[in-house]
């Protein structure tokens, strides 16, 4: 039960960091990137593994989104102690990951 309860707080981790990549729209950096980029639809026409993001967040907004998942992460581990020895360490694990999951 813990190590299941480590793994899926592990691919949680994991997975925000692939779907941030998935989730904002590509920037140009400037011209010089602009010219190397190929716009053409033929290239484009049955690659399913392109697509464009929805949200227009830069790196700032990026990071923040990033930290706070961590910083949340190191927070929730140091009330999760005390709170494991009044509730029981599954409760707290279970509500912890359940919690995570939802948001």
């Amino acid at each position: 039960m813990g190590f299941l309860a480590l793994a899926c707080m592990f691919s949680q981790r994991v997975n925000l960091s692939v779907a941030i990549v998935a989730m904002v729209k590509k920037r140009i950096q400037d011209q010089k990137e602009a010219s190397q980029i190929c716009f053409s639809s033929e290239y484009y026409k049955g690659n399913a593994s392109f697509s464009e993001g929805n949200f227009d967040w830069d790196e700032k907004i990026q990071g923040h989104i990033l930290g706070s998942f961590f910083y949340g992460y190191a927070i929730t581990n140091v009330i999760g102690g005390p709170a494991s020895h009044y509730f029981g360490a599954r409760l707290v694990a279970g509500f912890g990951i359940g919690l995570s999951s939802l948001l």
